[in-house]
């Protein structure tokens, strides 16, 4: 079932992908500031003022071919003309039934130094020339498209707000991938048990931040904020910001988790003479026993210590404990502890974990279910070193038979 569920999850990962880079375009252009019938624009740098370097691009889509042959951008007094490839194709275009035209050309407009500050309208004009499907063939298409793109122009306090908060949006977009890696990848913050339903959990939701995050989000959410407050967007700090974006995250969830004590899984199974004990009382006593911070929550409590969570107890029943309970702990001496609280308060009871059954009594003592603990241990590696060296004996004896086999022949 795990392994099923693990490439059902990269099935979708691959789909996802998949339609990713089929609607690429429209994805593109719904992030332009300016979107024409054939003819997108898209601002890197918009938090400008006069004698600023305003940086862009300019995209053409259409056709089964097409080329820019030149556009040209004017605000005011200032004025550039890009020169694109024009028609790059002969007299054969290889294509495909989903084969789209596109051209882009970037353009950098230094803008006028006595600009006034407010808003202005940058104009943008694109010739190109596309090639159309027609009978037998194709025939191209010389066209041209006017946009007007909206610009404020900025104060320098205004400036530097704004370039500011998109590197505070760029952090926020970093912050929040580097979350869900680390609450929802395998293991990292709750059962790490191969097969474990947390861990199912967490590859499947590691592939949906993996394909919607990383391939989607990435451009937008992290690099087009970081350009916007640098002012620049040379290809070097793209390429750069989207290593970082790929790479920071899941690394920064790594290095977050290894700092992190490490937790484990304890299932508490209580005996039939079980009493009607609230958990509420049971955590009054566990913080009145040790000294401890104990905060309840919707069904059941969590122990800090100097704000640091020590264990979180899930109880099935608000009421009372006898449906049992789940324990996430990492310190096991405090989960020890609070089960001879829990004994003495409920009656017997079990810890129960991947390697070990401890039962504990009434009257039982913290140093006796320790010592039991590692017992149980030590004698479950004891029989998985056995398994595997049967396992080993079973492969070297399936070996020697064949060289056998093949000495007979």
């Amino acid at each position: 079932m795990r392994a099923l569920l693990i490439a059902l999850t990269w099935i979708v990962a691959v789909i996802g992908f998949g339609a990713l880079a089929f609607a690429y375009d429209s994805l593109a252009r719904a992030t332009a500031q300016a979107d024409g019938d054939d003819v997108a624009v898209w601002l890197y740098t918009p938090h400008v003022g006069p004698g600023d370097t305003l940086r862009g691009e300019i995209a053409a889509y259409g056709g089964i071919a097409l080329g820019i042959r030149a556009a040209r951008i004017r605000l005011g007094e200032a004025e550039e003309t890009v020169r694109g490839r024009g028609q790059h194709w002969r007299s054969s275009i290889r294509t495909k039934s989903t084969t789209s035209g596109d051209d882009s050309v970037e353009f950098a407009l230094t803008l006028p130094a006595d600009l006034e500050p407010g808003a202005a309208e940058l104009r943008v004009d694109v010739d190109f020339v596309r090639a159309r499907r027609s009978t037998g063939g194709f025939q191209n298409d010389s066209r041209s498209e006017s946009l007007a793109v909206p610009l404020a122009v900025r104060t320098a306090p205004a400036r530097i707000a704004l370039r500011l908060w998109s590197l505070l949006r760029a952090a926020l977009g970093f912050l929040a991938l580097a979350w869900l890696y680390l609450r929802f990848g395998p293991g990292l913050t709750r059962d790490d048990r191969p097969g474990s339903e947390a861990e199912i959990e967490g590859l499947a939701y590691l592939a949906l931040c993996i394909a919607v995050f990383v391939g989607l989000a990435g451009y937008p959410l992290f690099a087009q904020p970081l350009m916007a407050a640098v002012g620049s967007a040379a290809d070097a700090l793209v390429i750069t910001a989207m290593i970082a974006w790929v790479l920071g995250p899941p690394i920064t969830a790594w290095r977050v988790h290894k700092a992190r004590p490490r937790s484990t899984t304890w299932r508490i199974r209580f005996g039939d003479t079980t009493g009607r004990t609230a958990p509420d009382s049971v955590a009054r006593v566990i913080g009145l026993r040790g000294g401890l911070d104990v905060r309840p929550h919707r069904r059941g409590f969590t122990v800090r210590v100097d704000r640091r969570r020590l264990a979180r107890f899930v109880f099935a029943d608000r009421a009372r404990v006898e449906g049992g309970a789940t324990v996430e702990c990492t310190d096991d001496d405090l989960l020890f502890a609070a089960a001879v609280d829990l004994a003495e308060k409920a009656g017997p009871l079990t810890l129960v974990s991947a390697m070990v059954e401890l039962p504990v009594a009434r009257g039982a003592t913290v140093d006796a279910i320790r010592a039991d603990h590692g017992a149980q241990v030590r004698a479950a590696v004891d029989r998985l070193m056995a398994s595997m060296q049967e396992m080993r004996a079973s492969m070297d004896g399936l070996m020697a038979r064949v060289e056998a086999e093949k000495r007979r022949r």
